[in-house]
């Protein structure tokens, strides 16, 4: 986290959203990493329906 942000200093805080079923989301300033698999079916969801047409 300090390589990405660039900060000498990182603090986290961390919570528990049972909805994200697995994985993690990290979230910097208005910037955020979506790696649960919530948003991996989300993006597969908008995927397809892009493409079904």
């Amino acid at each position: 986290m300090k390589q990405m942000t660039g900060a000498s200093e990182v603090k986290l805080k961390m919570s528990i959203k049972p909805e994200l079923i697995g994985g993690f989301t990290i979230q910097i300033g208005s910037k955020i990493i979506d790696t649960s698999l919530q948003g991996q079916l989300k993006q597969i969801a908008s995927y397809l329906e892009c493409n079904s047409i």
